[in-house]
């Protein structure tokens, strides 16, 4: 009798299919994700495998002048990664390969067997197929680095460097099907939204603040739940620059004027404003006190939003402004809507990619080719606020 958690054979390479029974299900690490809780355990958790010869590479991902370990040679990968997400992506993404192949993950001897049985193993799992082909894309860029700049790690004694075992053709990455692409919102439906809502009340002032913040900056979801107000800064003219943050990993910025301004009105229809104090969270759920009057919304100081809650603000605005199916949108669906704005108005691919933190100019360009074109003329774009 076989184990739902079984594997199927035609799918396990032989040579690499003892590796399945390293991670038993039910055990720590068992779902393809390791059970570690931040980025200093992590980095702990990756292999400590010495090179057969010096390899130099600095905190930056350039090339050095002391010897370094693979590990280190890792954490200058991590290091070399614009976005705060993508660090823990790829951090995350190449410590649970390390952990499946245990002992056995020296760079020189990890085959596309070795691959495919780790794809193997999540799909057994139950991992959802676009988080393995992300997960193996993380591991091919890793190696992409090491043959850039430390290419000692990959070249055999005849000298010969061999290929990306991630990268090859005999890597079977499962099939994606995506039930809804980007959904980037029309500038008459941005408009509609922002001019439906009422910012005289509580909930009214922190959905403007929140769906401004999303539509001028572009910014990940995550990025958005967590912004935190990170004080003032002398700008030098007697005036003093606020900023905020969005993630631990990132310096304190200002953001766009009219997001600003939102925000204010917000927290000091909340009297947080202005004496929020610095690492506080800016976004608070709200709740009621068990009446339909948004007037008397109050809010919850116990916890920033999650999210959920965060579409749910979207999908609430875009039913009252009646667009048809509010509930398939999401708030990275104003990551594209800010993506297509920018593009309108004469910005170029370059500038995308700076905006949205891409790590490539490869992943921009697909963002790009996903999205679909304007319907209104782009001289006729008016600015959203």
């Amino acid at each position: 009798m076989h184990s739902p958690n079984a594997v199927p054979r035609d799918m396990v390479a032989p040579p690499a299919r003892r590796r399945l029974e390293r991670v038993a299900p039910g055990a720590p690490g068992a779902s393809g994700v390791p059970a570690i809780s931040s980025a200093a355990a992590r980095m702990q958790a990756l292999p400590a495998v010495e090179t057969r010869s010096d390899v130099a590479v600095d905190g930056q991902g350039a090339p050095g002048s002391s010897p370094r370990t693979w590990s280190a040679v890792v954490a200058a990968w991590l290091a070399a990664q614009a976005s705060p997400h993508t660090r823990r992506h790829y951090a995350t993404s190449w410590t649970a390969f390390a952990q499946f192949m245990g002992d056995d993950c020296d760079p020189l001897r990890i085959t596309s067997d070795d691959v495919n049985a780790w794809i193997a193993s999540l799909r057994a799992r139950g991992q959802a197929a676009s988080t393995t082909v992300s997960r193996v894309a993380a591991c091919a860029s890793l190696f992409d680095f090491i043959a850039q700049h430390a290419p000692e790690l990959l070249t055999d004694r005849h000298g010969r460097l061999r290929s990306n075992p991630f990268r090859n053709e005999a890597v079977r990455r499962p099939r994606v099907v995506s039930a809804n692409g980007p959904q980037p919102l029309a500038d008459a439906t941005v408009q509609g939204v922002l001019g439906r809502i009422n910012t005289d009340c509580l909930s009214g002032a922190r959905d403007q603040a929140f769906l401004l913040t999303a539509l001028l900056t572009g910014w990940q979801t995550a990025a958005l739940v967590g912004l935190r107000w990170a004080g003032r800064r002398d700008a030098g003219d007697g005036e003093a620059v606020e900023l905020w943050q969005r993630d631990a990993a990132q310096a304190p910025e200002p953001l766009p004027p009219a997001a600003c301004r939102a925000i204010r009105h917000y927290l000091a229809l909340a009297g947080r404003w202005p004496v929020l104090a610095t690492g506080e969270p800016v976004w608070l759920p709200l709740r009621s006190d068990g009446v339909a009057n948004f007037r008397r919304a109050r809010p919850d100081a116990s916890r920033p939003i999650s999210g959920s809650q965060a579409n749910n603000i979207l999908h609430r605005r875009l039913r009252l402004a009646g667009v048809a199916g509010s509930e398939q949108y999401h708030v990275r669906d104003l990551r594209h809507t800010f993506a297509r704005k920018y593009l309108a108005v004469g910005g170029d691919a370059d500038g995308l990619g700076r905006r949205l933190e891409h790590a490539r100019p490869s992943v921009t360009q697909r963002f790009i080719a996903r999205l679909p074109p304007f319907a209104e003329d782009a001289a006729l774009l008016a600015g959203w606020v």
